[in-house]
């Protein structure tokens, strides 16, 4: 077609003897010589704006498809393997998209945040040690995303390497102290390292001192309360716990969890009051039934106590040798030692 358009020109040019006729003709065949031109340039910025509109608009297969053609043009656009990755990324094409991101890098060894999503889509499936390397590339680019510092630390963590993890969760509260998902996942590797006081702290910056959406701070202050539980600051368990029944839901677990703080107060009334309430929501709830016993037990309620440990037994086929050992003791404070001993050989087996 552009070779028929480059000879038409010159034919026009060639059969054109009078002067006068001569800029006409000269108009027309730079016309045609323009159309025989390769307008690559062109069409690849606008397709790349065509393509960069449907991701804006969620509209991937359309997306692939307008980068997949500049790539038809144009095999080493670097552009273009990015964010063609990026709408298999959506398109959850994992393999595709770690394959155009890595093409990405290679044509521009500057893209870190390919290399900070090839490492966020390894970590993802679990290539810990690839995450990493990738994880390294883009931070050694760009030493200031908080988010490559942010999964950086999550892999690590997962690998076992929790210090250097929650020192990468460190770096990000230095690049942004409002961002509340550092402190988040920072609470929680100190509770898995047993620094419950350290988790408070972040958990409380979470529920006060940030700005995060309320379904999760919901859920933070539950940790929270959780992490106040660990350092025997009952109260303000208590205090979480109750606000989280107010404000949020009637949940079973949670009154379990608040009836438990009451009987470290030796509130054995507030206590049972909660029990009793989350075995009204959830009949299948052996560990209200068997803290119902317990508290029967400390207002020497015996037989009432002794139908909750029961109850817990039935529930849970496997229960706890917790549960056998309570109810001994009140076989035991009722002189039935027969009892009480059959419990106590359930709970050593």
């Amino acid at each position: 077609m552009r070779l028929a358009s480059a000879t038409s020109g010159l034919k026009v040019l060639k059969e054109t003897r009078n002067r006068k006729s001569l800029l006409p003709a000269m108009l027309a065949a730079v016309s045609l010589f323009a159309s025989a031109i390769p307008a690559h340039a062109e069409t690849i910025e606008a397709l790349t704006k065509k393509g960069q509109g449907y991701i804006r608009h969620k509209k991937y297969r359309e997306a692939v498809g307008c980068f997949t053609r500049i790539l038809q043009m144009d095999p080493k656009n670097a552009h273009a393997y990015h964010e063609r990755a990026r709408a298999f990324m959506e398109l959850d094409q994992v393999r595709q998209s770690i394959k155009d991101f890595r093409h990405a890098f290679e044509l521009d060894p500057e893209d870190w945040w390919a290399a900070w999503r090839l490492g966020w889509l390894l970590n993802r499936d679990q290539h810990y040690p690839e995450a990493l390397y990738w994880f390294d590339k883009s931070i050694a680019i760009n030493p200031n995303h908080y988010w490559t510092h942010y999964d950086r630390g999550q892999c690590l963590c997962t690998l076992g390497r929790t210090k250097e993890g929650v020192a990468e969760f460190d770096k990000c509260i230095q690049l942004d102290p409002s961002k509340y998902s550092a402190y988040e996942k920072r609470a929680s590797q100190y509770g898995t390292t047993g620094h419950w006081d350290k988790a408070a702290k972040d958990f409380t910056m979470c529920v006060e001192g940030v700005k995060m959406p309320e379904d999760k701070r919901m859920r933070v202050r539950q940790d929270r309360a959780y992490a106040f539980e660990q350092i025997k600051q009952y109260q303000k368990a208590i205090d979480d716990y109750t606000y989280i029944l107010e404000k949020d839901r009637l949940d079973d677990d949670i009154l379990l969890c608040r009836g438990r703080d009451y009987m470290h107060f030796g509130e054995v009334d507030k206590a049972m009051a909660d029990f009793k309430k989350a075995i009204a929501m959830a009949q299948d709830n052996d560990e209200a039934h068997q803290w119902l016993g317990k508290a029967y037990a400390q207002k020497k309620m015996y037989q009432e106590a002794i139908a909750e440990f029961s109850e817990a037994i039935k529930i849970n086929t496997d229960a706890p040798e917790r549960i056998y050992k309570d109810r001994a003791e009140v076989y035991k404070k009722l002189g039935r030692m027969d009892l009480a001993q059959q419990d106590l050989k359930h709970a050593s087996k």
